[in-house]
């Protein structure tokens, strides 16, 4: 079944219980221009996450992304993270309109427990104007003692 626009695809596994939580998400279509999609992250703190969007045109080609700047913003109560694809924290495809994100054990651990305390948007910065294309919480999951 072909995703419905604005849909996404998500596929979580948790390959070693010591270590990684993947998120792949494929494609992303922004439901209209300048209204980002939603989709909803889950991740262990303090573990490493790699998140994969590919960006899709309405019609389902991949989106150019030939002299953008991809932003990911993750936000909670008393602290933020950036990270840019200007500064090679995030990795762009521009033919293929994938935009690929990974995070480090280091970056997640400051991210506090609990669902939806963490809130991130990827933007697609182009000549300084930013688009939002996507957004939404990050249930952060905490192992047991």
């Amino acid at each position: 079944m072909a995703p419905r626009l604005g849909s996404i695809r998500d596929s979580f596994s948790l390959p070693s219980a010591a270590s990684r939580l993947k998120a792949n998400l494929d494609p992303v279509v922004p439901p209209a221009v300048g209204l980002p999609g939603f989709r909803r992250l889950t991740l262990w703190k303090g573990a490493p996450l790699q998140v994969s969007f590919r960006l899709s045109s309405s019609d389902g080609e991949p989106m150019d992304l030939a002299g953008s700047e991809m932003v990911f913003t993750f936000a909670w109560e008393g602290g933020e993270l950036t990270l840019s694809s200007a500064a090679d924290e995030v990795e762009v495809d521009e033919a293929g309109g994938l935009v690929t994100l990974a995070l480090s054990p280091e970056q997640s651990a400051p991210f506090p427990a609990g669902g939806s305390a963490v809130q991130y948007q990827l933007t697609r910065v182009i000549a300084a104007a930013p688009y939002p294309i996507v957004h939404g919480p990050v249930d952060v999951y905490q192992w047991m003692p």
